[in-house]
């Protein structure tokens, strides 16, 4: 299987490990944006002119359109990895949704089709040459 499509059925992954990494991002973000300690003993909250609060808005404002975008580019990637998978015959169509789709190892990808790994490596190996074709 070439890099270019490895990387072309890996993108979906890809995505969806930075879309978590941006949402752990978003957590962080907003667990900080939690008040360390309020007083009671004035009329009316005060902050503080060094106050990092309107730079957590817009940073949490900017992770949630890098979240929107990516989910967007997820999808697109998505449908295009099964575009071709729905080229394939059924095996090699099996081999690439389980092992990139899903991300089941080698191992979990032979268990689960009942064949060997050497096996499912041809059929990856295949699939590999025809979405060459396609792309």
């Amino acid at each position: 299987m070439t890099q270019e499509v490895y990387d072309f059925l890996m993108m979906p992954r890809r995505i969806r490990q930075q879309i978590w990494l941006a949402e752990e991002e978003r957590r962080a973000l907003r667990l900080s944006m939690l008040p360390s300690a309020i007083r009671y003993d004035k009329d009316k909250v005060q902050n503080c002119p060094e106050d990092p609060m309107i730079l957590y808005i817009e940073r949490l404002e900017s992770v949630e359109c890098k979240i929107k975008k990516l989910q967007s580019d997820y999808l697109v990637a998505h449908d295009n990895v099964m575009d071709q998978v729905r080229a394939l015959d059924e095996k090699e169509g099996k081999a690439v949704m389980l092992k990139f789709i899903i991300g089941k190892s080698m191992h979990d990808t032979a268990s689960e089709m009942h064949y060997s790994e050497s096996q499912v490596r041809r059929y990856l190996e295949n699939a590999g040459s025809k979405i060459k074709i396609l792309l």
